[in-house]
């Protein structure tokens, strides 16, 4: 018996702690598992050989908009993400209708060749869509060699080019980077503020930065209990896992799979059903992921 084995009991035998869902706010299109990189942290394992996902379509996206209408439900944003959305065959023709459906829209990107292939399309959305479109480009660390041990030997200049252009042509962009174990959040800030500064990029860093903890596999992490609430001082409906769903689709399947969030896709015990309706019961903290990036990190894919 291991820790985040028991569904609803904790290795030392307390009652394990349980979102419920609350009400949609976010809905996450996983668009594919391929990847033009291979990153040694990456969260759910995406590369250029991994294709355990099939690619989401546009038809796919549109049945899911049909099944959250007829649920009663209505969207805030939906996100995409994976692997590297740009990638996917259709990603622009899916955004298009995303947004043309009245909610916001944004999508996930290491910003790297994929999106640079796309750069057309993207300023069309932008130019259309304005505001309601928006990016966010993974830049883990302001420094190269740090950023390139992640990412793979010349990427950074690239991905700067791409904020660059992004902010030059005023399309509605987030960075998402990481905080070391050893590095406080504001001087981790001061460090992307300066960045930024120095290459030129606009960014108004308080509303379109978010800043993830470090996820490290060789961290002993705790298991959440009911009890930890009160003790932690977190509510469960702060977690992404109560107002927000994701949508899969498994190599080799011909139905979409439900899943609580983004980062829980590479275990089946966490599926939850072919339909939104049925995705929404109660998530049980099972996972180190809960604990790390959501309870105890306090971070949310959801954030700017």
């Amino acid at each position: 018996m291991e820790k985040f084995s028991d569904l609803k009991t904790t290795l030392d035998g307390k009652e394990r702690a349980f979102v419920t869902f609350e009400k949609l706010e976010n809905f996450w299109f996983f668009s594919n598992s391929v990847c033009n990189l291979q990153c040694k942290h990456c969260y759910v394992k995406s590369s250029p050989m991994n294709n355990s996902m099939s690619f989401i379509t546009l038809q796919d996206a549109k049945g899911i908009l049909k099944d959250i209408k007829d649920s009663g439900s209505a969207v805030k944003r939906f996100g995409i993400t994976g692997g590297e959305p740009f990638l996917n065959p259709e990603i622009i023709e899916i955004a298009r209708m995303l947004l043309n459906s009245g909610s916001n829209l944004i999508i996930l990107s290491n910003g790297l060749l994929p999106l640079l292939n796309k750069k057309n399309d993207i300023l069309a959305l932008a130019k259309e869509f304005g505001a309601a479109f928006s990016i966010r480009i993974s830049l883990d660390d302001p420094h190269q060699d740090i950023y390139e041990k992640e990412r793979g030997h010349n990427t950074y200049f690239t991905v700067i080019s791409t904020l660059k252009l992004l902010s030059d042509n005023n399309i509605n962009f987030s960075v998402a980077g990481r905080r070391l174990a050893e590095v406080t959040h504001e001087d981790r800030l001061k460090e992307y503020e300066t960045l930024f500064r120095q290459r030129d990029i606009t960014i108004n860093l308080n509303e379109n930065m978010v800043i993830f903890p470090e996820m490290s596999s060789a961290t002993e992490i705790p298991e959440i209990t009911t009890a930890c609430w009160k003790i932690l001082g977190v509510s469960p409906g702060s977690l992404m896992c109560a107002n927000e769903r994701m949508v899969i689709k498994r190599k080799g399947s011909d139905k979409l799979t439900f899943v609580p969030c983004t980062l829980l896709v590479n275990e089946s015990k966490f599926e939850m059903g072919n339909s939104f309706k049925d995705s929404l019961n109660a998530v049980y903290l099972n996972h180190r992921f809960c604990a790390q990036f959501c309870v105890l990190g306090g971070a949310s894919c959801s954030s700017t």
